[in-house]
């Protein structure tokens, strides 16, 4: 459909619609709005629009490509492949002939659901609708050498959507709710907010917190859940301009380890407000203890301990799913990890 949307806040007028074919569900559109071109789902890949006149769309080219979702700025395009496992990105300076610049396979092997670029353009982050999947950011600075740098997940295990605005990466994350990553340093990306709009649980199901959108003006957060509400947030950029020796974090963290999965070395980290006596314990799913990795009293500060899941076993440590817990004072968290072997 194509609106008008001048007249705002007083009403908005109908101009009329775009029909691709009567048999195209069309999932999702990008718009660039530095070049006026809308990229738009269809059963071949992407239809390209000339939006000059925006009242009467244009048909100029396709993008050769299947997908799920397809974000467009400054003529590169930026395509999630879906069960593919596979993004894309096309160069799409001609309309008529778009290019494809690089094809990259996710790992993990998950429904490759959403990609968003940093706004230097040198990390895409993207999402994988299925259970147990990362968020992962990648290094497409250098397109032959692409490179996965680090990845993260809510206590939840299943992340829908994520959008870039500044520094900071909005996660819609289901029955996690909103999440917020500082990704001033996209290597290591640190969890600065969640907010949990389904306080029911934090089931791997299809509930809660769908959609998010930062984008704009006045730091307000919009996010919809499936359940058909709307939450608006205020989100404050944080100040993280301070001499890192003497930094302490404000709350305690046990952050996603990474790389995960992994074979067979894994950094955990975790945040100490204060001097604590800490405790993280390795657990299989069935609650045994697989191996203690720090029991003592630490400082306050920014910390991580390596887990080698070869090391130190009188018997193989086989693949699988993992629980590692925290306790810190009367701080405790549980997240999961996947060994492969």
């Amino acid at each position: 459909m194509i609106l008008d949307l001048q007249y705002l806040p007083d009403s908005v007028r109908f101009v009329g619609s775009y029909e691709i074919s009567p048999d195209i569900r069309s999932h999702n559109l990008s718009i660039d709005v530095a070049t006026g071109f809308a990229y738009i789902e269809e059963s071949n890949g992407w239809l390209i629009l000339d939006l000059a006149d925006p009242e009467n769309p244009i048909d100029v080219g396709i993008i050769s490509a299947p997908g799920h979702d397809i974000m467009v700025r400054n003529d590169t395009a930026y395509v999630a492949e879906g069960w593919g496992s596979i993004f894309s990105i096309w160069d799409v300076t001609s309309k008529a002939h778009p290019q494809e610049l690089v094809s990259i396979a996710s790992p993990s092997n998950g429904y490759l659901h959403n990609i968003w670029p940093t706004e230097d353009g040198n990390y895409v982050l993207t999402t994988e609708e299925t259970d147990n999947r990362t968020v992962k950011i990648w290094d497409i600075s250098d397109l032959n050498n692409v490179n996965l740098v680090a990845e993260y997940l809510a206590p939840n295990d299943l992340a829908h959507n994520v959008h870039i605005e500044g520094d900071y990466a909005f996660i819609s994350h289901y029955t996690s709710g909103v999440v917020v990553l500082d990704i001033h340093d996209p290597t290591d990306p640190v969890e600065v907010a969640i907010y949990d709009t389904y306080a029911q649980n934090d089931n791997s199901v299809f509930a809660g917190c769908w959609g998010v959108y930062p984008h704009t003006s006045n730091n307000m957060v919009f996010t919809s859940n499936i359940e058909g509400y709307l939450n608006i947030f205020q989100f404050n950029d944080i100040d993280i301009d301070v001499d890192a020796e003497t930094a302490l974090p404000g709350v305690f963290v046990l952050h996603q380890n990474y790389p995960n999965p992994f074979n067979p070395v894994t950094t955990l980290r975790y945040d100490l407000p204060e001097n604590s006596l800490v405790n993280i314990i390795i657990y299989d799913l069935l609650g045994r203890q697989v191996k203690s990795l720090i029991n003592q009293t630490q400082d306050a500060g920014f910390k991580s301990v390596i887990w080698d899941a070869t090391n130190d076993y009188s018997k193989p440590v086989s693949a699988g799913v993992y629980l590692y817990k925290i306790q810190a004072g009367e701080f405790v968290q549980t997240r999961k990890m996947v060994l492969l072997k």
